[in-house]
């Protein structure tokens, strides 16, 4: 399992419990970092790597430009069976440059990376410096061993 906030533990709690993995990522909310309110995200992986359960607890869109609900929008994803060069991407914000929003739910990317190492390179150079805060990169087939990661 992997996050990028407290809910880790809670996670990990009803996970400990017996929940499913659907469950346990439901009623998480996003950090209330007003303007921006960080969404929560988090990774679950089978032990034999051929599943992901992403889930990420996101502020609404519309919320940012001074409309819409507060409440958290809760999503998961199951991914299954990437092949090589396949990922899928989640990220708390996009940025023009200029202004900072909320990010899509995910995002498919098809890389030609060819390792690890150069995948986190990637992805680190892709982002825009003054916003990047962090990157990880971890092998489902391989396990928590695997991670890698870049800070700013």
């Amino acid at each position: 399992m992997l996050g990028n906030g407290e809910q880790v533990g809670q996670v990990a709690e009803r996970l400990r419990g017996g929940a499913a993995p659907v469950v346990a990522l439901s009623g998480l909310e996003y950090e209330p970092d007003p303007p921006i309110r960080t969404s929560r995200i988090t990774a679950l992986i089978s032990r034999d790597g051929e599943r992901a359960v992403l889930g990420a607890a996101r502020p609404s869109r519309a919320a940012g430009r001074g409309a819409g609900r507060l409440s958290s929008n809760v999503m998961t994803l199951a991914v299954d069976e990437l092949q090589p060069g396949e990922g899928v991407l989640l990220t708390t914000y996009r940025s023009d440059g200029r202004e900072v929003a909320v990010a899509a739910p995910y995002d498919e990317v098809a890389v030609t990376a060819g390792d690890a190492a150069e995948l986190l390179a990637g992805i680190w150079a892709a982002l825009s410096p003054e916003y990047r805060v962090a990157a990880v990169v971890i092998d489902p087939a391989e396990g928590p061993g695997s991670l890698l990661r870049v800070a700013a």
